[in-house]
């Protein structure tokens, strides 16, 4: 039942995003693609079909009698809900901050998580007063850091799909099976995104795919009980979110008027500007112009390499 239930949620995914597709082209809700020579209009708010392919994936598997999926479901909705309103009302990072901690309400609300998370070299500890307070800062630190990395064709949903392997292996070493039933449960909607989303995009999520994804990242993590591999597992697009935040202040994205890198002949060069912002990205490029899928191809290989270190951390973590 558990291997109908993936190949359901792959297919009715696919089978949405591509109507999805076809409908935001007629109705042209679209987003040029910068980093291409000559800006191609993609289809945007592909996230949509994409959170509605993840709840179905969850209630499947809530109808199977996993009940951890219900407040799971809830979470990426309301990270989907929070994303779709950025893209129509462009957030500040202030509000996106504040607005990544309501989903965490369902997992802290359905009483699911255990607040005793595993600390390297320590072992299980017991956090009670500050551990659904730190629920919170995780959840938004999750969806912004995902959100802020959704920026090449198919980079997102990659480095997820890279984070998660690394938080499902990193359970199975701690004795935690509640984040391999998550993870089963995400990769194949996420991977029928993919797909679609890959260099080069047939389609973009825009903010409503990486808020929603971000959520269920988080929850993969707090109720996987991996609380300190997930975070060694995101360390490069944490370290570009902060370097955002860093070179850029609390400003929206409509404020910003210098793009962190220049397209040349197809290539891409850090913008030697002041005041362009930093990113991993740009940083990547910083020496010599790449193409855009070079650049892709070494964030997954940090990734990768993060995932890595995300394993080796969860033996530390036995004690």
């Amino acid at each position: 039942m558990i291997l109908v239930a993936e190949i359901s949620s792959f297919i009715a995914t696919l089978l949405m995003i591509e109507a999805f597709r076809r409908l935001a082209l007629k109705l042209r809700i679209v987003a040029t693609d910068y980093h291409k020579p000559d800006r191609p209009e993609v289809p945007n708010l592909a996230g949509i079909p994409l959170t509605a392919g993840l709840v179905l994936s969850y209630t499947l598997f809530y109808i199977l009698g996993n009940k951890v999926f219900l407040p799971i479901a809830l979470s990426t909705i309301l990270g989907g809900f929070i994303g779709l309103f950025d893209d129509i009302a462009d957030l500040p990072p202030a509000g996106k901050v504040a607005f990544g901690i309501i989903p965490s309400i369902p997992l802290i609300a359905s009483h699911i998580l255990l607040p005793r998370p595993l600390i390297p070299f320590i072992g299980r500890t017991r956090l009670t007063l500050a551990y659904y307070p730190g629920v919170m800062i995780y959840t938004t630190v999750m969806i912004n850091a995902v959100n802020m990395i959704d920026s090449l064709n198919g980079l997102m949903p990659g480095v997820v799909l890279i984070s998660m392997v690394s938080m499902v292996l990193s359970s199975s070493i701690t004795g935690m099976p509640n984040a391999t039933n998550i993870g089963i449960a995400t990769i194949p909607p996420l991977l029928a995104y993919y797909l679609y989303n890959r260099y080069p995009s047939k389609v973009f999520g825009g903010n409503v795919a990486s808020m929603a994804i971000g959520s269920t990242l988080a929850s993969l993590a707090l109720v996987g009980r991996v609380e300190v591999p997930g975070v060694v597992s995101i360390l490069p697009i944490a370290i570009n979110g902060y370097c955002i935040l860093a070179s850029t202040g609390l400003k929206g994205r409509n404020a910003l008027k210098t793009r962190p890198v220049i397209v040349t002949e197809g290539r891409l060069r850090a913008n030697p500007s002041q005041d362009a912002t930093v990113t991993l990205i740009s940083m990547l490029c910083r020496e010599k112009a790449k193409s855009e899928l070079t650049i892709i191809l070494e964030i997954y290989a940090l990734m990768a390499l993060s995932g890595f270190l995300a394993i080796i951390t969860a033996f530390l973590c036995l004690g």
